[in-house]
């Protein structure tokens, strides 16, 4: 087969990019797509060089008109194009970028070419996800949802479920599903509460409330991750609230939390 990272290519740049550039969290990883379309800037942002252990690169995210975002290599201060981000993919981060660019920048993280030698060069990025674009870029309280004089309502980005329900049974029936339901929403407080037994008694939990009556609380682990956030948005006198659901099971009513995606 012929060896592509012999080929003889001068890559073409494309449309210049902004001098200034926003350097984007990169905890994550981000197919590109088109690569193939786009041997000769990979060739030469490779350097002719077989990616075995995956050749550094940094890449700029270019987002159009149409909803899609284009993905440039940078080579000795000028871009030419890589490929393009995955069509749902592309259209999740196109809003943040399209916000980076009416500032007059453009946003860039690391990539990784792979491939060459007998094979097709091939791209990938080093990308955190949409909404960490947006905490980054200060566009998006990374807890906060919706917030009143009075009280703040937390992102549901992911499920968490709680303990000791068993001991308020009697208040979580009056908000269990009704029949033909599977689950129920609901809103819930969260406050903070003693650990009475076991390995972690004495320590601190964060407990959860409807209609201020305690329905349960979620473990020592999960309490560490949302202790610090939680008790600074209590500090400031609102009321901490979240979506949750309640679902009959043999054990009786249990209740999922709706919680922020924090970063451990």
């Amino acid at each position: 087969m012929w060896p592509f990272h012999r080929k003889r290519s001068s890559a073409r740049p494309c449309a210049p990019i902004p001098g200034d550039r926003v350097s984007l969290p990169d905890h994550g990883r981000v197919p590109v797509l088109a690569a193939g379309a786009h041997q000769n800037g990979l060739l030469a942002a490779a350097v002719g060089q077989a990616a075995g252990d995956h050749l550094h690169a940094t890449a700029a995210l270019v987002p159009d008109n149409r909803g899609a975002v284009r993905v440039d290599v940078l080579i000795d201060g000028r871009n030419v194009t890589a490929g393009t981000l995955p069509g749902e993919i592309g259209r999740e981060y196109q809003p943040v970028l399209t916000r980076i660019g009416e500032r007059g920048q453009v946003g860039t993280c690391p990539a990784r070419i792979t491939g060459g030698g007998d094979a097709p060069y091939g791209v990938y990025l080093l990308l955190s996800p949409p909404r960490d674009l947006e905490v980054f870029t200060g566009e998006r309280d990374p807890m906060v949802a919706y917030a009143t004089s009075s009280r703040v309502q937390l992102w549901d980005e992911r499920t968490c479920s709680a303990t000791r329900e068993e001991e308020h049974q009697d208040t979580l029936a009056a908000h269990a599903p009704v029949a033909g339901q599977s689950s129920r929403d609901v809103l819930v407080t969260l406050g903070f509460c003693g650990i009475t037994s076991g390995r972690y008694q004495g320590e601190s939990a964060i407990e959860v409330r409807i209609g201020g009556q305690r329905v349960g609380q979620l473990t020592y682990a999960m309490s560490l991750r949302y202790e610090q956030p939680v008790r600074a948005l209590l500090a400031t006198g609102v009321e901490v609230a979240c979506c949750a659901v309640t679902r009959r099971t043999h054990d009786g009513v249990r209740i999922e939390l709706k919680l922020p995606q924090v970063t451990d």
